[in-house]
């Protein structure tokens, strides 16, 4: 099995490869099936990450998340932690870690039932993840693993099998422009 750090490269060219346009046409196909979930439907408050560097993108779901009377919470990272904050207007977001955009942190979000839709680079069919290698997202979620998550990635990403721990925590859905993962079949 390849090292996570090849797999990380090796997927992360490919994502880099796709065109604007593609990025746009796959990103609409991923939300359209996002949306069609109840537990999408159903949520008063999401946790979503803002896209950055091709991931699948974010903008449209927030927008429209707020526009249907959402409470939407945004990253941002302090010291090495990741937390959300609760945002009302996309356009208020600053260049914050990595150049990625940022809240300002005056509203700490703290609901534990609640949707969270999930960045990475790879992922595989029975829910492991991937990240970047900064352990942000495995952190926040050990110690928060009542959220419901959803990753969203392009079909690219979504691998056989890819190295784990028996510590990961595991996506309950993964959707692509293809099709939508079912790992946690309990959650509704």
């Amino acid at each position: 099995m390849q090292a996570k750090a090849d797999i990380r490269k090796e997927v992360l060219q490919r994502r880099n490869q796709l065109t604007a346009k593609e990025l746009e046409s796959k990103s609409f196909a991923i939300y359209d099936q996002l949306k069609l979930l109840d537990i999408y439907k159903q949520a008063s408050v999401i946790y979503v990450y803002m896209d950055f560097k091709n991931e699948v993108i974010t903008k449209h779901m927030i927008e429209d998340a707020l526009c249907d009377g959402k409470k939407v919470a945004i990253p941002k990272i302090i010291d090495d932690i990741m937390d959300f904050y609760y945002i009302d207007d996309i356009e208020n977001l600053k260049s914050g870690y990595f150049g990625i955009r940022e809240p300002d942190p005056i509203m700490l979000a703290k609901e534990k039932n609640s949707l969270m839709i999930i960045p990475g680079v790879a992922f595989d069919k029975k829910g492991h993840r991937i990240g970047y290698g900064k352990g942000f997202y495995d952190r926040f979620l050990h110690q928060h693993e009542q959220f419901k998550k959803v990753a969203l990635a392009f079909e690219l990403q979504v691998l056989d099998t890819i190295p784990h721990e028996t510590h990961d925590v595991l996506m309950d859905r993964i959707i692509t422009e293809e099709r939508i993962i079912i790992v946690n079949s309990t959650m509704k």
